[in-house]
């Protein structure tokens, strides 16, 4: 094997050195670089992530001594070097942020069989922070505003002296679900996090577990609208809140006391849609960059100060380090959304589900470019896209494609299954797919449909997760007739409830719960 030594290099020692030395990408050396060679708008906070190659790798982490970090304002940029506990990914945090509109070269220097080499890469620091702009059903699935209108004062919970011992009266604004089908559904709590119309003078703004009879076995008034609401594998329980414009994901444990929250990092905004925990101790996440663009000479009518808006995907291990993180901009055109071009605000991607796949990949679902994305979590590279405009696959035994879609999963016969809004399609329809991937060949299979009779429409979020017994509970999200349905492998419907005056849920879970608390509103 080649011995390798790492040399400290400054950018001005190449033009000392002359003709002797080449300049080659620091790609060539590392599988996965961020930010990425060549990057634009990256965030004067960043910090640097750096996987090396095999032969890179063996050399063990004395190689991080070659590194050197300059912007072109700021100069020359020391830091932290930390080790993630993948024992691979190295991070570096500068210890002041980068200058906005600099530009800043990553440089090593690498002695090779006597031969000194030089690789080096450069990214260019955002000239300016675009704030991403809420602008109607296109910014979120649904409007995250109050309705301006505060609930009136009630007794929690109190007793009567003529209740049943062990009984209790619900608050006045809490949305009693209407159990419309209850034939023996499958075991399990249901997880439900009510939303309210911004125009209800009662706003129901509760996480909730209940059992199939509807009976809450805990509760709990929100501030403001919250989402996402489940179990996570760890057993904690987690959920999305919004409050005074700072947004954080919280784990509660089986006590309903809060353990922890998570954020985005490197500056950009999280974003509500999902949040997934890792049996490694890592956390997946969703993050928003904006840009203002000129779109006026790309479409008539376009504005000269849109403001758009691309997904970040972030993985943070067990220390809060940022070990992955994938940019929308870098790997997806915004002119594969659906979306208008002429709007001020245009969410092009809107990804809102994350699925770590069988072989340690991830799958995205991005709704308004209505495709379901494959990244190589080692390198950052697409390895397929399925779906939309950008769409790799034949498709076979449907003639209609998904559209503004939620909730990719892998299920364990190894089918992928999503909850399809379907609003591009004449009629609007919402149902559930199943597919049969064949990656290799790119065909996907429809092997599985479930359409709710009479057809049901739900025009933004929903999901849908297989159960252990094999039943399927479909949430409709913002869709009108029903809220949540759970149906038997033969179609039949075992469950069906619907929350009252309009209330919903961004998404349905079930799953085998055992919380301690003395009362369900603990």
């Amino acid at each position: 094997m080649r011995k390798v030594v790492f040399l400290l290099v400054a950018v001005t020692f190449l033009a000392t050195i002359g003709s002797a030395v080449c300049a080659e990408s620091s790609g060539t050396i590392f599988r996965y670089l961020s930010p990425r060679p060549g990057a634009t708008y990256v965030m004067p906070q960043s910090t640097l992530i750096f996987r090396p190659s095999d032969d890179l790798e063996r050399s063990g982490s004395v190689w991080t001594s070659s590194v050197l970090v300059t912007g072109s304002e700021s100069g020359v940029h020391s830091g932290k070097w930390i080790t993630a506990d993948d024992s691979r990914t190295i991070i570096f945090k500068p210890h002041s942020p980068f200058e906005t509109g600099e530009t800043v070269t990553v440089s090593i220097g690498v002695d090779t069989d006597g031969k000194r080499e030089i690789y080096t890469h450069t990214f260019e620091v955002a000239s300016r922070i675009e704030q991403v702009e809420q602008t109607g059903d296109d910014s979120r699935d649904i409007s995250i505003e109050s309705s301006g209108v505060d609930s009136p004062p009630f007794d929690r919970c109190s007793r009567k002296d003529c209740d049943i011992p062990g009984t209790y009266r619900l608050p006045i604004d809490f949305p009693v679900p209407e159990i419309m089908i209850c034939d023996e559904p499958a075991d399990g709590k249901l997880f439900l996090a009510s939303i309210p119309l911004r125009t209800d003078p009662l706003p129901a703004r509760y996480l909730i577990i209940m059992e199939n009879d509807g009976t809450p076995v805990f509760f709990r008034k929100m501030p403001a609208n919250t989402f996402d609401f489940k179990k996570q594998q760890n057993g904690l329980l987690s959920y999305f809140l919004r409050q005074d414009g700072i947004e954080y994901f919280y784990t509660l444990d089986n006590t309903y006391s809060v353990v922890d929250s998570y954020t985005t990092v490197n500056g950009y905004p999280l974003d509500m849609h999902e949040f997934l925990m890792m049996p490694n101790g890592h956390v997946l996440m969703i993050g928003d960059e904006a840009r203002t663009m000129d779109l006026s000479g790309v479409v008539e009518g376009g504005r000269t100060d849109a403001n758009v808006v691309g997904s970040v995907i972030q993985e943070l291990d067990g220390s809060g380090n940022l070990v992955f993180q994938w940019r929308s901009w870098e790997h997806i055109d915004f002119l594969d959304t659906h979306v208008a071009l002429t709007r001020r605000g245009i969410r092009y991607s809107h990804t809102n589900a994350i699925e770590v796949d069988v072989d340690g990949n991830i799958m995205i679902s991005s709704r308004n470019i209505d495709e379901i994305t494959k990244i190589d979590r080692d390198t950052g590279e697409i390895i397929w896209r399925f779906g939309g405009k950008g769409n790799e696959f034949t498709l076979v035994g449907d003639t209609l494609w998904f559209s503004c879609q939620h909730d990719i999963r892998r299920l364990d016969n190894g089918n992928v299954m999503i909850f399809d809004n379907g609003n591009l399609n004449d009629p609007a329809e919402s149902r559930v797919l199943e597919y049969d991937l064949d990656e290799d060949n790119r065909i996907a299979t429809v092997v599985n449909e479930y359409r709710r009779e009479p057809a049901m429409f739900s025009p933004s979020m929903g999901s849908a997760r297989k159960l252990p017994g094999g039943n399927m509970l479909v949430g409709w999200g913002n869709g009108w007739e029903v809220d949540v349905t759970e149906v038997r492998p033969d179609g039949t419907v075992a469950f069906e409830m619907v929350f009252p005056d309009r209330a919903n849920s961004y998404r349905a879970f079930k799953d085998d719960w055992e919380g301690i608390a003395a009362e369900p509103y603990a």
